[in-house]
């Protein structure tokens, strides 16, 4: 014999459940805010954190240098009408955090000019010497515009940029010992 499947009355009425929205009462709503405030410090806490890391980078990554020649009395040469002088350069760093300067380089017509491949870590603020040669063909006549150095600088964060700088050569103690360097003809 075949089972009927249970028939269901529609006259009769179920007991009366309570409303699950309401089964919290006023406790419910209390919970609710309290997530809701939860969450709001831990976002802003979040977005703080996260911006000031996001400003750390920042300093991180900033180069500011200033450059002057210092005197040029060192050593010094000259051969078949070229003429250098070894000296040094004086490096300001003028950023909030330490670099490292890699490298200096500057080119220009009958002049090269180029560090002694030694690195110099220079602090926020602090001065730093960076032991340079200037090459340079006697004939030139030099451009009273400023040389621009080329800087490898490493940065806080560990990344290497490169920057330019101009330095005045007329005037200088670098380009004055050049030129009584070089031969008379």
């Amino acid at each position: 014999m075949p089972v009927e499947p249970p028939v269901i009355d529609l006259d009769t009425q179920e007991p009366a459940r309570p409303d699950s929205r309401r089964a919290g009462g006023a406790g419910g709503t209390v919970r609710v805010l309290a997530a809701l405030v939860v969450g709001l410090l831990v976002g802003g806490v979040g977005v703080s954190v996260l911006r000031d890391h996001r400003d750390q980078r920042a300093r991180d990554s900033v180069v500011a240098l200033v450059a002057t020649p210092t005197g040029a009395t060192e050593t010094g040469g000259s051969a078949g009408g070229n003429a250098w002088v070894a000296g040094h350069l004086m490096v300001v760093n003028a950023g909030p955090e330490p670099v490292t300067v890699r490298s200096v380089r500057a080119q220009r017509d009958g002049l090269l000019l180029a560090d002694d491949k030694h690195s110099v870590t220079i602090r926020s603020a602090g001065t730093g010497w960076i032991r340079v040669r200037m090459e340079f063909d006697c004939a030139t006549q030099f451009e009273p515009t400023p040389l621009t150095l080329r800087f490898s600088v490493q940065t806080a964060d560990r990344r290497v940029r490169e920057v330019g700088h101009p330095v005045a050569l007329i005037g200088s103690s670098w380009l004055e010992t050049g030129i009584q360097i070089c031969p008379r003809g």
